[in-house]
């Protein structure tokens, strides 16, 4: 599984938040979808940070929000990750709801927690949350009969959780009548993204 983002310089009118969480995605699949938008181009052009194994930085975490209580007044919101962790210390990528701030307002998402780190530097665990799945079809100036699925993704600075980025599914490669070239409809939708100034 594979997500591509785009900047939220558009912004998608996307009408009504979820009313419950989506309870079909399990923790495996949450964790496969932060490591792909962490890891994807995008993000690491303009954040160079590598995704973080949520079930190995629960001490590093725990001391970085007693390290920021000292400095500044904190929202809790990273305190609530850290009670995602069941007895065993694995973190369970639970979904709950985390009001994303944005230019035009806030809005409470549904939305699971994952960490970023730069790795060339000695850094702080960054946090984001991402939403459950939205079809954002209608919102998309492409003409399609296609579902485009995406989620939002916020990153937590001090006391709030910031809209920083739109991600989608990204498409798959496949092979050509050319067995030695292979086309990749990721690249295609790009162009076609890009041609319709979509974000």
């Amino acid at each position: 599984m594979s997500f591509r983002f785009c900047l939220t310089r558009s912004r998608p009118q996307i009408s009504e938040p979820h009313l419950d969480p989506d309870a079909t995605v399990n923790a495996a699949t949450k964790e496969q979808i932060c490591d792909s938008i962490i890891m994807s181009v995008q993000f690491d052009v303009l954040y160079n940070e590598d995704a973080l194994d949520m079930d190995t930085i629960y001490d590093e975490l725990a001391s970085q929000v007693e390290d920021d209580k000292k400095d500044f007044p904190t929202s809790g919101i990273v305190e609530q990750v850290l009670r995602d962790y069941d007895e065993a210390g694995k973190f369970t990528f639970r979904t709950r709801l985390t009001l994303f701030s944005t230019a035009l307002g806030d809005r409470e998402e549904y939305a699971f927690a994952c960490a970023s780190k730069n790795p060339s530097r000695e850094g702080r665990i960054n946090i984001y949350f991402v939403s459950d799945a939205y079809n954002i079809t209608i919102a998309s100036d492409v003409p399609t009969d296609a579902h485009i699925q995406a989620r939002f993704v916020c990153l937590v600075v001090v006391s709030r959780c910031h809209l920083v980025a739109l991600a989608e599914r990204s498409a798959l490669a496949f092979p050509s009548s050319n067995p030695s070239r292979l086309y990749a409809l990721q690249n295609i939708y790009r162009r076609v993204r890009h041609r319709y100034d979509i974000g």
